[in-house]
Order: C-alpha cells, then structure tokens, then sequence
C-alpha cells in the first residue's frame, strides 16, 4: 500500500512538473531545455538589439507571392531565445515586453538557422521547428526554407525598448 502511494505521489508530481502557465497576455509559457549563448552559435548574422518585421513572403513552389499577410516581429534575445510578436508600437516600450510574445528558442546548427516557436491552439499546440537558410541585405533579413520566401526588415530599436528579458 505504501509502495503504491509513493508511486502514485511521483507519478502525480511529474504530472504536474510539465504543465506550463499563463502571462499577463495569455501565452503560454512551458518547460523547456535552457540553451546558453555557446549553443547558439554564430550570433554576428543576429542581432538581440534590433527587431525584425516580416515584410514579404513568397512560395517558392508555385512562384506565388502573399501580398496579404498578419503583421509579425522578431525579436532575438541571449541564451537562444527568441519572441514572436503580432504587434508592436515604436512609441510604446510595453509593446515588446515578452510577456505579449510567442516564446521560441533558436540556434545555429550545420550553417542553417533553427527556429522552434511556441503555437497555442485549441486543439493542441506544440513547437515549430523550421530550418532556414539566412542572408542579410542592407537592412534586410532574408529567410529561406523548402517551401518559403520570408524577407524581414531590421528595425533598429531605441536603447528604452531593450530593457526586457524573455520570461521563458
């Protein structure tokens, strides 16, 4: 009897140890493994300092291009963390609090960037996990996968908005 509560007690506990929780914005936040900065990898073609808006996307099977698309940010922090935001605001700093942001984590693997973003969605949810060739132009990052086109522009941010750290 006793045997049979201690496993009943651990079971529960390990149960419990993988349920994630909710911000201020309701995203969801679960356990993940922690990267250090050394896991990343080349961090000079990122950079944690500036904000990266998708401003074009194409498929690259049929040559189609999305004109029309749901604005998206993002924005790279330290120990391979990065936040996916659906809006932001140049005028208000709460804007990029990473409460409001998707979390993800990226790294430098095999000369590709790997990315893994949270979803949330009523049926379910998981990481994303894509892998993109990367290029910079000018004030331009460019993202290239299998299937997919996505160009970004860089924003440079003012030193008020860099004060957050991801809460993930």
């Amino acid at each position: 009897m006793v045997v049979k509560n201690i496993i009943f007690i651990i079971f529960t506990l390990s149960l419990i140890s993988c349920i994630g929780y909710r911000t201020d914005y309701y995203k969801k936040r679960i356990k993940h493994q922690q990267l250090s900065s050394e896991d990343c990898g080349i961090l000079n073609l990122i950079d944690t300092t500036k904000l990266y808006k998708l401003v074009y996307i194409k498929n690259k099977e049929d040559n189609q291009e999305y004109p029309d698309f749901n604005p998206e940010y993002l924005k790279f922090y330290d120990e391979c963390k990065v936040g996916d935001f659906y809006s932001y605001n140049a005028n208000d700093v709460s804007s990029l609090n990473p409460e409001r942001a998707d979390m993800g984590y990226y790294r430098f693997k095999d000369g590709k960037l790997v990315t893994k973003i949270y979803f949330d969605h009523p049926q379910g949810g998981g990481f994303l996990t894509q892998k993109f060739n990367i290029e910079t132009q000018n004030d331009t990052l460019i993202l290239l996968n299998d299937r997919k086109i996505y160009k970004y522009e860089i924003i440079t941010l003012p030193k008020s908005f860099l004060v957050f750290k991801p809460d993930w």
